[in-house]
């Protein structure tokens, strides 16, 4: 009885030990896969930061020893389990779960880091920016596209979620801005130094140096005035522009606001070489007079006789549309007619307004201011006043015309 008591005990002893370490074995198996579940989840979430920062834009260089790092955390090998020392793979899981967890840390620290250099890089390039912008403007330039530039790119640096690969893109942006004003800087600065050269250094100089640029290309827009209704805009363009630079006081801005006035000079005179007839015949009937212009320039004048009170020269815009030599006037008015004149031979007949034209006038040898309202024989007994509408030209002045002046020759009659 004794004997099987014992027996028993050492039976239930040796069950319950069996039990105790299975447990422990169980217990051990589920701790290790906890630890190694948070180790994994931490070198997941490594991993993710380093993607990231690969993703904003962080150097190469700045993300290398952390992916060392994680390089040397994954090669590093866990202790086998054994039945004495069990929890030794739960510490090692635990320990890389805390190191990967603090190369995610570091990694967003990077991210931090490097974004905040780059706004502060950013911030100075715009600052730089700024001053070059308000030396352009001192200069009388007008940065519009650097403006814009410098605008965005200051609305990008205010807003907190800017990354560092948002930065890049932003200075390299503001690279071209800056190198085209500076280019622009550098140009004007030169032509300035260029005008006060030859304006002897002084504000009266530049300003008398414009009133000549001015009085150089005005006769040609008051020409373009009688063709084009846009002309008074290019005269109110420039003088605006000389009266910008009589106000200046100091030679730098006299020579900056010349300089300008010299960009509004070039353009009306790229309007005025498209605009401006090549050939221009003017004839005033006030003045009973004519000039001829060629690209803007006077190259002859002479005086005339037009169409008096009773039958005037038509104002307007008209061309030369045939030449014809020689050529027999035949009265359009009926005999009886006050205005009826016999068959009239003419060397030249330059045509311009229905049956009004340019002609020589070998009967005439009266031209000129007056000419208009005096009596002019029709060798019929009649006399009319003046011509009956055409441009009378003396023989030399209308031998010259038609030698000069091609078919579509702008006429204008005012």
């Amino acid at each position: 009885m004794t004997r099987a008591f014992g027996l028993r005990l050492v039976l239930i002893v040796l069950v319950v030990a069996g039990a105790t370490l299975f447990g422990g074995l169980a217990r051990q198996a589920w701790s290790d896969s906890q630890a190694h579940g948070h180790m994994m989840a931490a070198r997941i979430g490594a991993l993710a930061a380093l993607r990231h920062a690969r993703a904003v834009g962080v150097p190469v260089s700045r993300l290398a020893p952390l992916q060392t790092r994680l390089r040397t955390l994954d090669s590093t090998a866990a202790p086998s389990a054994t039945l004495i020392v069990g929890t030794e793979a739960t510490r090692f899981y635990d320990g890389q779960a805390r190191s990967y967890r603090e190369v995610r840390r570091a990694i967003y620290r990077t991210i931090n880091q490097v974004t905040a250099e780059m706004r502060t890089q950013a911030r100075a390039v715009l600052s730089d920016l700024a001053s070059e912008m308000r030396t352009a403007r001192a200069l009388r330039l007008h940065p519009l596209h650097a403006d814009a530039v410098y605008q965005s790119s200051l609305q990008a640096i205010s807003l907190s979620s800017t990354t560092p690969r948002q930065y890049a893109t932003l200075l390299a942006s503001l690279q071209p801005a800056r190198s085209t004003l500076r280019k622009s800087i550098a140009a004007r600065q030169a032509a300035i130094g260029t005008i006060v050269s030859s304006a002897g250094n002084s504000v009266a100089g530049i300003q008398k140096r414009a009133e000549a640029e001015v009085g150089s290309v005005m006769p040609q827009v008051a020409l373009l005035t009688l063709v084009s209704s846009h002309a008074p805009e290019l005269s109110a363009t420039l003088l605006s522009a000389q009266h910008v630079v009589d106000d200046q006081s100091s030679v730098t801005s006299a020579a900056a606001a010349d300089v300008e006035l010299g960009s509004r000079i070039s353009y009306v005179r790229s309007v005025l070489a498209r605009d401006l007839p090549a050939r221009m015949i003017v004839v005033s009937t006030e003045k009973q007079w004519a000039w001829m212009y060629q690209n803007g320039n006077p190259v002859y004048n002479t005086p005339v006789t037009t169409g008096g009170p009773e039958l005037p020269t038509y104002h307007g815009v008209f061309h030369i549309y045939m030449k014809v030599t020689p050529w027999v006037f035949h009265s359009p008015f009926p005999p009886g007619s006050p205005y009826y004149y016999n068959p009239t031979p003419i060397t030249y007949w330059m045509p311009f307004d229905g049956q009004q034209g340019l002609h020589d006038a070998w009967w005439r040898s009266n031209f000129g201011p007056g000419s208009n309202v005096q009596p002019t024989d029709l060798g019929n007994g009649n006399t009319i006043l003046g011509t009956h509408g055409c441009v009378n030209l003396p023989m030399a002045a209308a031998q010259f015309v038609w030698n000069w002046a091609p078919l579509g020759t702008t006429v204008v009659v005012n």
